[in-house]
């Protein structure tokens, strides 16, 4: 006798992704805002989605959730040099890191500078709802990065996100 079955993941997949917003990084630490009231774009889910909320630079996970969340930011530079980098990390409403640090070397496709990285943090919000937001600066070389820019290559712009991974 056979028996078949589906088995499924009860998780949560979504994106809270920067769609038009921009914003210039420079050698000073800042926060970014780029998610400032965006909505949550569902992916697939098998057991619902979390309300996750994003206000100036504060995202507000739902409680009785765990999370993992994987940051993709895009950028432009216009003033391409040798070591230069891009630094992000997640951190709490006290500039507490609480996530891996993104470390992006920007690199050259064609005429213009780009680059694409990520940074991940596992959070537990299933006693209380959880606060984060996201700093980043360049590192070494003088000038600025743009995230969420015009590739003036391309034409097109990039869109940064942070895949929310969830469950109960």
């Amino acid at each position: 006798m056979s028996y078949f079955y589906t088995k499924t993941i009860p998780i949560s997949t979504a994106a809270l992704v920067a769609n038009t917003a921009t914003q210039v990084a420079s050698t000073t630490e800042t926060d970014t805002n780029i998610f400032n009231g965006e909505a949550l774009q569902q992916i697939a889910s098998s057991i619902g989605y979390p309300t996750i909320t994003s206000a100036a630079s504060v995202i507000t996970l739902e409680a009785g959730w765990k999370y993992f969340l994987d940051v993709r930011l895009k950028c432009v530079t216009v003033n391409l040099t040798a070591d230069n980098r891009l630094r992000y990390v997640l951190t709490d409403t006290s500039n507490n890191i609480i996530s891996s640090e993104g470390l992006m070397t920007l690199w050259r496709s064609g005429s213009t500078s780009l680059s694409q990285e990520k940074c991940c943090v596992y959070i537990d919000a299933t006693s209380a709802s959880q606060t984060f937001k996201m700093r980043f600066n360049k590192i070494a070389a003088s000038g600025t990065v743009t995230l969420n820019a015009q590739d003036g290559s391309l034409g097109t712009t990039f869109k940064s996100y942070i895949l929310i991974k969830a469950w109960r």
